[in-house]
């Protein structure tokens, strides 16, 4: 009794997966124009992040919070020189040596700068991907 040998795949064939089905927005969608509701889901998201985001506010600062406290607190005019040392993003030393000298150096304000960066980072992000992707 001979037995066939199993039919052996080319190397780099995938498994054979099911189909995936096409995904649309809901109906009530097409009921408003296309900026509204991009509108509507990037500001539900800057919500949801914010409240993530905000239970933690008044923890101590992590490590590099606190470096980046340390660089910020020198003046506008000897920035460039400490972060040419450090490396790092020159602008987001001198936005939060602005926002240290607006609001203080405390964790909580500290928080407030990176929250606030974190939520303008999400329609920078989106627009970023609607431009890629059209």
């Amino acid at each position: 009794m001979t037995t066939a040998a199993p039919k052996r795949r080319p190397l780099g064939s995938y498994i054979d997966l099911p189909p995936i089905r096409e995904v649309h927005p809901p109906a009530w969608f097409d009921r408003y124009p296309r900026r509204l509701t991009t509108a509507a889901i990037v500001l539900g998201l800057m919500l949801i992040s914010a409240v993530l985001r905000s239970r933690q506010l008044s923890g101590q600062l992590w490590f590099d919070e606190a470096g980046a406290v340390g660089i910020a607190s020198h003046t506008l005019g000897q920035l460039p020189g400490v972060v040419r040392h450090n490396g790092g993003a020159p602008l987001y030393y001198a936005l939060l040596h602005i926002w240290i000298q607006a609001f203080g150096a405390s964790e909580s304000s500290t928080h407030g700068f990176t929250l606030l960066c974190a939520l303008l980072a999400i329609p920078a992000a989106c627009w970023a991907g609607s431009s890629l992707s059209g």
